[in-house]
C-alpha cells in the first residue's frame, strides 16, 4: 500500500480481490521510499506529491481488514490463518541458524553463545555462473566466492530483539538465555516497562515464561523501540 496516486477506494478493492482467492497467508507493506532511486529523488524534489500520513493510514484500513477476515498479524506485516504461519521467516525472527542457497543469498551460523558468522554468496551474477560452471575442473580449488561478517555479541542480542519484536508474541526471557546464556540485562527490562508504562509494551508472565513484546499500537513504533535499545548500549 502507499504507491503514489493511490486512493483508499483503489487500495482496499485490491485488498479485498486478494481475498477473494482465500489464500492462508498475507503480506502487507507500506511503500518504502528510497532517497537514492528514481522515485525518491521525484519525491523529495516535489515532482510527485506524497503523503506518508496518508501511506500510513492506508495500512491500518488494511490491517483492519484482514482481521476482520479472519486474518492475525503475527509479525509487522505478516498476517496469516491460525496455523499457517510462515516457518522460514520465522527462523529468522526466533534467532535460528539458516543457510543462504544462490547468488547473493546471505546465511548466519550461531555459536553456543549467542555469537555468529555471517556468509553472503558474491552479488554478480556472471562470476557465480562462472564458478558452479568451473566447480567440477580438477585445477579448480577455489571455494565459492563469498563475503563473511563477524555477528559480536552486542550485535546478535540487538538483532535477537530487533528480530523478534517483529513477532506479535514478541520474545522470552527462557529464549534469551538459551541463547546468549544469560539473563536480560536489566536495562533492557527497564526500557520494556517504560514502554509498558505507555501502554505501548506487555509483559506476560504464565507457565514460568515471561514474555515480552510490543502492543498493538507499539508494533507501530518498533523503530522507535530499538532506536533506545541502541542507546542503551
Amino acid at each position: 500500500c502507499g504507491l503514489p496516486y493511490e486512493k483508499k477506494e483503489s487500495f482496499l478493492n485490491n485488498l479485498e480481490e486478494v481475498l477473494a482467492y482465500n489464500p492462508y497467508h498475507i503480506s502487507l507493506y507500506s511503500l518504502c521510499v528510497e532517497e537514492e532511486t528514481v522515485l525518491g529523488n521525484k519525491i523529495c524534489n516535489k515532482i510527485i506529491e506524497y503523503d506518508y500520513d496518508f501511506s500510513d493510514e492506508l495500512w491500518l484500513c488494511g490491517k483492519d481488514l484482514l482481521e476482520k477476515n479472519g486474518y492475525f498479524q503475527y509479525e509487522v506485516s505478516n498476517f496469516s490463518i491460525k496455523g499457517f504461519e510462515c516457518k522460514h521467516n520465522l527462523a529468522y525472527w526466533n534467532h535460528k541458524t539458516y543457510i543462504g542457497i544462490g547468488c547473493g543469498a546471505t546465511g548466519t551460523e550461531y555459536n553456543n553463545d549467542g555469537t555468529g558468522i555471517r556468509i553472503t554468496n558474491i552479488k554478480e551474477l556472471n562470476k557465480y555462473i562462472e564458478f558452479w560452471q568451473n566447480v567440477n575442473n580438477p585445477d579448480n580449488n577455489c571455494m565459492i566466492p563469498i563475503e563473511k561478517e563477524v555477528i559480536d555479541l552486542d550485535t546478535s542480542i540487538f538483532e535477537f530483539f530487533m528480530m523478534g519484536l517483529r513477532k506479535n508474541s514478541g520474545v522470552s526471557h527462557e529464549d534469551f538465555y538459551n541463547i546468549f546464556q544469560k539473563d536480560i540485562p536489566q536495562n533492557i527490562i527497564e526500557l520494556f516497562e517504560k514502554w509498558q508504562n505507555k501502554s505501548l509494551a506487555e509483559i506476560i508472565i504464565k507457565d514460568n515464561t515471561t514474555n515480552y513484546r510490543l502492543s498493538k499500537r507499539g508494533l507501530l513504533f518498533l523503530n522507535k523501540f530499538l532506536e533506545e535499545l541502541l542507546s542503551l548500549n
